[in-house]
């Protein structure tokens, strides 16, 4: 394996699909087909995406209609709103993954001595994977709430990354905070929960 988390992503995939998705496994339909998106690179529909996280029906289509969404992002494509310095928004993914990344310390920056070795970051590109979400995920939650009320420190907000991890591509939908002033406050409380 090039780097410990090719080896922890191969034991997670081998254990999941033996235990928890084996021949054996009866499942319900939603979290199936939250696996074969995982497997395939299939878009996640919404009815699943819902079930995964205990939504009411209709939800998601009811949020569709504030959202952007992002379609056919390519791996590497840092999402909009996803670098340090931007207001924040809230992203659910319904194919392919985000990656929330960190940047190796660069020279110019005056950081990190030439003498010593930054650990963590090589094999990637300068990059260091903190976490990854799969398909059905909601991210940056905690940084969007801390930037609605004004309370996120920007210069510790990863970056957010197109991964190749489940698929060629990904559909993200964007909730930024503009957006989020204009949901009726119904669907915000469910958002927050």
């Amino acid at each position: 394996f090039d780097h410990d988390t090719d080896a922890l992503d191969y034991c997670s995939d081998r254990l999941l699909g033996e235990e928890c998705y084996g021949q054996s496994a009866k499942l319900e339909d939603y979290r199936q087909r939250y696996r074969t998106s995982c497997e395939t690179g299939a878009r996640l529909d919404e009815a699943a995406f819902e079930q995964k996280h205990g939504l009411s029906a209709g939800v998601m289509q009811r949020l569709r209609e504030k959202v952007k969404v992002l379609s056919k992002l390519a791996a590497g494509e840092i999402l909009p709103g996803g670098r340090r310095g931007s207001s924040g928004a809230l992203y659910f993914v319904f194919q392919g993954a985000v990656a929330m990344v960190d940047e190796e310390p660069r020279m110019s920056q005056g950081l990190v001595s030439p003498m010593i070795s930054t650990k963590g970051f090589t094999g990637r590109g300068g990059k260091r994977l903190r976490k990854r979400y799969p398909p059905g995920s909601v991210v940056g939650a905690s940084s969007f709430f801390l930037s609605c009320s004004g309370e996120l420190i920007e210069s510790v907000f990863p970056q957010l990354v197109v991964s190749s991890k489940f698929g060629n591509s990904a559909e993200v939908w964007l909730l930024d905070t503009e957006a989020w002033d204009s949901l009726d406050p119904e669907l915000q409380q469910i958002l927050e929960n």
